[in-house]
């Protein structure tokens, strides 16, 4: 019995270090580690481009409820413009699942950095950053965990952060 419940612990260990192996080796989209080095985050990142401050809490808003992410909390200041949705949970997709994933759950963080000052010393336009954050829990855990982000949860980031990106890009540019 104890040779068996070993073997399938190994099994999973085996299958999920292949998965960390894969997604490193594939990694796009995904930012490194500030200090350089091959150690990876575990999070999708993007630059949206960049938006006035009333377009940005407008598209924001609009694009995040339209992807059923419900904003938690909201934050401005004269560095940042910085909005955090709740953590949503989500069907892990069939790359997760191979490697023993339960279930999952995601929340979006978008960041504003002032770029141009206007005349009155309020910013103007901001630089615009899309996160996303994944944590995944396996079938024999209790507890959350983060992992690398699979290359179908990566397209999924992807596809919500372009529409924000288009959005975004749509309002910069009726403005001018």
């Amino acid at each position: 019995m104890f040779v068996v419940s070993l073997f399938n612990e190994t099994s999973r260990v085996f299958a999920f270090s292949l998965f960390v192996i894969l997604v490193f080796g594939t990694s796009s989209g995904c930012g490194r580690h500030p200090g350089g080095g091959a150690h990876e985050y575990k999070d999708y990142t993007t630059k949206l481009g960049l938006a006035r401050p009333a377009d940005l809490e407008r598209v924001v808003f609009r694009m995040l409820d339209k992807h059923q992410y419900q904003i938690v909390r909201r934050t401005t200041s004269q560095e940042k413009v910085y909005y955090e949705t709740e953590w949503r949970q989500r069907y892990p997709f069939e790359d997760e699942i191979k490697v023993g994933v339960a279930s999952a759950r995601s929340r979006i963080i978008i960041t504003g950095r002032p770029r141009d000052f206007g005349g009155t010393g309020t910013y103007i336009v901001y630089r615009v950053r899309f996160i996303a954050e994944n944590e995944v829990r396996f079938s024999d855990t209790s507890g959350y965990t983060r992992i690398p982000i699979s290359e179908r949860a990566k397209r999924y980031f992807r596809r919500i952060a372009n529409d924000i990106k288009t959005e975004l890009n749509i309002e910069y540019h009726k403005g001018r």
